[in-house]
């Protein structure tokens, strides 16, 4: 958990990213979500009018800003689609994902589509007067010249650049002194997400049947024993590290997540796979050279996944590759 509290005189804003990395709990670990929860406290006495904003550029699932990005509108979300033409088909450094679909996931707030220039200027009209001129439109973003689209359509396939479309979900509260509080969540369709020896298999969570629509539900529906699962989780963990020095829990606290976030957990022919890839590596997964620093976690917590990190390693041994 990440938590970031802003604050001026008049209110207090607690915004808080929460990605359940559990190692007691392979299949929620496994989910490809992260919730997103915000409290905003008013500070001054009287009535208070509160507008809520996220905005996710479809730049989330392309990895060049020339290509493709489709609007998706379900029960349950508003998604970014590159769809699955460029489906695990290239690795190597600086190569971000090209497949698949991300998801806004906020049944609770007002949801849409429009260019990011357009939303630049909807906010500083909205916002601006001449006690603020910080929101003048002037000052707003990169490439003023580029107004872009009011609003995108559902199916509508645009490229990324130069308009940057962007999902917009909102919320407008009135508040007499009350805190107020919600939360969306962030998730992501790879369909496959590894090339295993050839062969496109699927991630972990979906061993047991479930679909992507099942499994964000799960993850909804749970939000509140997950947050409490990861808290009791997290506290175990720093007051295990307090207990060694303050210092130590700082960069537990830092490499926990980087440590879990560098493997992706997957499973194929009941076998747990669990293959490791650093961000600039040639294209090089399941290295030994991850394997080692990041097996003293994985012994403590999860020694399956010690096991999943070291199966790819024998199969390539037995097929005579190595």
């Amino acid at each position: 958990t990440t938590i970031y509290t802003f604050e001026n005189e008049v209110v207090s804003l607690e915004l808080t990213f929460t990605s359940p990395l559990l190692l007691n709990d392979l299949m929620v670990l496994a989910r490809p979500v992260t919730y997103v929860s915000y409290r905003i406290t008013p500070k001054t006495p009287g009535e208070h009018e509160i507008h809520v904003h996220f905005g996710f550029s479809g730049e989330f699932c392309v990895n060049e800003t020339t290509q493709d990005v489709e609007l998706g509108l379900s029960a349950y979300s508003i998604s970014f689609s590159s769809g699955t033409e460029n489906m695990l088909k290239r690795c190597g450094d600086d190569h971000r994902i090209e497949w698949g679909t991300f998801h806004v996931v906020a049944p609770d707030l007002e949801q849409s589509a429009t260019s990011l220039r357009h939303f630049q200027f909807a906010i500083s009209s909205e916002y601006s007067s001449p006690l603020y001129p910080k929101n003048r439109r002037t000052q707003q973003g990169p490439r003023r010249e580029c107004s872009g689209p009011k609003e995108y359509s559902v199916h509508q396939r645009v490229p990324v650049h130069p308009y940057y479309p962007t999902i917009i979900v909102r919320k407008n509260y009135i508040s007499s002194g009350e805190p107020v509080a919600d939360k969306i969540a962030l998730a992501y369709d790879d369909v496959h997400c590894l090339q295993y020896f050839g062969e496109n298999i699927d991630a972990y969570w979906k061993k047991d049947g479930d679909c992507f629509t099942q499994m964000v539900r799960k993850a909804w529906d749970e939000y509140e024993d997950v947050l409490a699962r990861v808290k009791a989780f997290e506290d175990d963990l720093l007051a295990r590290a307090c207990a060694i020095s303050p210092k130590y829990a700082d960069l537990l606290s830092l490499a926990y997540r980087q440590t879990v976030s560098g493997h992706k957990l997957a499973y194929h022919d009941g076998e747990i796979l669990f293959i490791s890839k650093e961000n600039y590596s040639n294209g090089c997964a399941a290295t030994v050279d991850i394997t080692y620093p990041s097996l003293p976690l994985f012994l403590v917590y999860a020694p399956d996944l010690v096991e999943g990190m070291l199966n790819p390693i024998f199969k390539m041994l037995e097929k005579g590759l190595w």
